[in-house]
């Protein structure tokens, strides 16, 4: 039989999509399309592609195995043009409902058709919509330059079926580039470019009608943001390393002329390495419709200010009356005071989770204030991460957590309580963390509704967690906080609604320690008998796992060494970087404040 003789509904192609598992990556993928095979020769010329390009999430783990496998001589999937398969099945244009653009780097001669060859346009399309190479599972958009040829703007994809997709409610664009990229290779919609036409027509086609409820940007500047989230469809905004165009640029840097937008659809919005205006100033803008704000990371050469005017025109004074949600990796003091938060009217009355940095001197007093002048009031879920930065410059003892303070005020409603301190907890100091948290825990007790509590460290070895044998030892000074902390969350008086306790501990063993060979169940053993209330109540559910990471203290120098031995003599070396970052500071050897050279 011959499958391209043959129309097969949707609901045909809906089935096998359904029995495609696109988490578990691959293999899985290949298992799914063999069974589909076994069921009837008729599909196999058929869904192979289909499946590939519209169903399955392909589990690349980054740059080198997506190089492999485009450089790969064996042919693993039959390749049919998107554009081919749409045209000869019109049906699946109301299927398809998530497309994926990424452009490419624009060429510089581009190869354009001759427009009465019906040949012709239908390889023209063909080129411009085939996937990368063998990668990527969704509809790429990809245009092939033959040389030789001269430029033809023309309307190159007003035909194209991917044009007209009516069920499409998820587009995202980026730049097909590994790398960092500079800005003059970012896609800019303002530009005579091939590509750049084709971000903007997608957008204006699709942000003005239709049915798009998700877009994601990436690697894009000039951006008609304005336009953008006047989109009646639009619930969710993902920007990645994006600027706004000069319109909103001049329309926000006047605060007479900033008037929030009409209540809308869109709810989530998430940026990270974009402009001020994008990350600080177009969430001010929504704050009459936005429920959730995630800001990840701010570009390096712009700075997040620390405080802003108390003082000001009463225009900019800012209330978030639908906010429900925070998340962010920077200081929360730098987020907040630029928004210039009303200091009348509560700024967030329905915040319900917040994930952010801390403790910083700063951070710390801005929670306070969030959790009484800000009245937030209700908050369930609250994330710490980052404790005790190695970028920050705080004392040895670390910075008082007053925890007890900050959770006592949301005692009645907060339910999921997470302090993660992976990789940033430096020796010695894990103590005095756990007795802060301990001691907010104590405030805590009897009167509270908390039901899950999450905990993420990492300790790095030194002599005081070892006994006589070298080996860790439960009866540790350092580890003392370990117990207490078992005992508190264990008694079921204290928290009569905890049900689940998940500690995730990562046992860092340096150089100096390397050689002693720690053994990973050893190291859990102990852990285990210091959490043994907690593993013997009836009331919690304990998860714990244990990672033992061996990373020696001055790898990178020995490495740094070996290199600079092999190029020595015959070499045109003008300049030398090296950047270290050492583990276990309190093992060296120092005189004062100061590393002995000696050592």
């Amino acid at each position: 039989m011959d499958s391209q003789n043959h129309d097969f509904p949707v609901e045909i192609y809906e089935a096998i999509f359904k029995e495609v598992n696109h988490e578990k990556g691959l293999l899985e993928y290949y298992r799914t399309i063999k069974s589909c095979r076994a069921v009837c020769k008729l599909f196999e010329r058929m869904c192979t592609p289909l499946l590939f390009r519209y169903g399955v999430e392909v589990a690349e783990k980054g740059h080198v195995e997506r190089e492999r496998r485009l450089q790969s001589q064996v042919q693993l999937i039959p390749r049919t043009p998107a554009v081919h398969l749409l045209q000869k099945h019109s049906t699946l244009l109301h299927s398809i409902r998530h497309m994926s653009l990424v452009l490419p780097k624009e060429p510089t001669k581009p190869w354009v058709p001759d427009w009465d060859s019906e040949e012709e346009r239908e390889l023209y399309y063909a080129l411009l919509l085939e996937p990368h190479g063998n990668a990527g599972p969704d509809p790429v958009l990809e245009f092939k330059s033959t040389p030789d040829v001269d430029v033809d703007a023309g309307e190159w994809l007003t035909s194209s079926p991917f044009m007209d997709l009516p069920a499409l409610c998820s587009l995202s664009i980026d730049v097909d580039l590994a790398r960092s990229i500079s800005q003059s290779q970012c896609i800019n919609p303002l530009s005579d470019s091939w590509h750049s036409r084709a971000c903007k027509m997608l957008l204006d086609q699709y942000t003005r009608s239709g049915a798009l409820s998700t877009l994601s940007l990436a690697h894009m500047i000039n951006i008609p943001i304005l336009r953008i989230i006047e989109c009646p469809t639009l619930v969710d905004l993902k920007l990645h390393a994006c600027s706004a165009d000069a319109t909103t640029k001049s329309t926000m840097s006047s605060p007479a002329t900033v008037r929030p937008s009409d209540p809308k659809n869109l709810y989530r919005y998430k940026v990270d390495y974009c402009d001020e205006v994008l990350s600080i100033q177009i969430p001010r803008y929504l704050r009459r419709s936005i429920q959730q704000y995630d800001l990840d990371a701010f570009p390096s050469h712009l700075r997040l200010p620390n405080a802003a005017p108390v003082g000001g025109n009463s225009l900019r004074r800012t209330t978030f009356p639908k906010l429900a949600q925070i998340t962010t990796g920077l200081p929360l003091v730098g987020v907040l005071k630029v928004f210039m938060i009303d200091d009348v009217q509560p700024a967030f009355p329905a915040l319900k989770r917040l994930s952010c940095p801390y403790p910083d001197a700063q951070s710390v007093q801005v929670l306070l204030e969030m959790l009484t002048d800000y009245s937030i009031g209700g908050l369930e879920h609250l994330t710490l991460t980052k404790v005790g930065s190695l970028t920050q410059a705080t004392p040895p003892q670390g910075i008082p957590l007053h925890l007890s303070k900050s959770l006592s005020l949301i005692r009645h409603t907060l339910q999921y309580l997470s302090f993660d301190t992976h990789s940033y907890m430096l020796q010695g100091r894990c103590d005095f963390y756990l007795n802060e948290l301990c001691l907010g825990l104590e405030g805590l007790r009897y009167d509270n509704v908390l039901t899950t509590f999450k905990l993420a460290v990492e300790l790095v070895a030194s002599d005081e967690l070892l006994n006589s044998e070298l080996q860790i030892s439960s009866e540790s000074s350092k580890l003392s906080q370990w117990t207490r902390l078992s005992c508190l969350l264990s008694e079921r008086a204290s928290f009569p609604d905890l049900t689940t306790v998940d500690i995730s501990l990562d046992y860092v063993d340096t150089a100096n320690y390397s050689a002693k060979c720690l053994d990973k169940q050893q190291v859990e053993k102990t852990f285990c008998a210091l959490l043994s209330h907690l593993q013997n109540s009836p009331y919690v559910e304990l998860c714990f796992s244990v990672n033992l990471t061996l990373r020696p203290a001055y790898l990178e120098c020995d490495i740094a060494t070996c290199l600079v031995e092999g190029l020595r003599y015959d070499n045109v070396l003008t300049s030398f970087k090296l950047t270290v970052k050492f583990f276990g500071l309190d093992d060296l050897p120092d005189s004062g404040s100061q590393i002995s050279p000696e050592y």
